[in-house]
């Protein structure tokens, strides 16, 4: 029964995700400059908070290399009325089993520079909350 009264409230079940996936994917490869891989489900809530969680994605991966960033879960909830007025106002974002590889080479090159590169002098994005869960930052040298 519960489901029945709770199903009107998951999103992903009325949303096309497979074409959400792909348009996802694609806004994050734009923002982000570097190949964006989402090995994993994409699912949208409405209730009992506006959310999106997002499994096993990995940022700036393209073909056997390490990716920059390999997530297992994120789950960012925002404020529905800002997003009426086309703001966006984060509540939290939960991020768990993240990997960030940087790679160094001899030459002085670092893996991240291109999305450094990209960044520089944007405004950084505000958060009310950040909560990491099994953080490993790996450096290669």
């Amino acid at each position: 029964m519960s489901s029945c009264l709770l199903g009107p409230f998951w999103a992903s079940h009325y949303v096309d995700t497979d074409g959400f996936r792909e348009r996802f994917s694609e806004v994050l490869e734009s923002v982000a400059g570097v190949p964006v891989v989402l090995h994993g489900e994409l699912n949208i809530a409405v209730y009992p908070k506006l959310s999106l969680e997002i499994l096993d994605l990995a940022v700036g991966s393209s073909g056997e290399e390490r990716p920059l960033v390999r997530i297992d879960s994120i789950l960012v909830s925002a404020k529905l009325i800002p997003l009426l007025s086309r703001q966006l106002n984060l509540r939290t974002v939960v991020i768990e089993g993240m990997d960030i590889n940087v790679l160094h080479s001899p030459e002085g090159e670092c893996n991240w520079q291109p999305v450094v590169d990209r960044w520089t002098g944007k405004r950084p994005l505000q958060l009310l909350t950040i909560l990491l869960k099994e953080f490993q930052l790996t450096v290669w040298m």
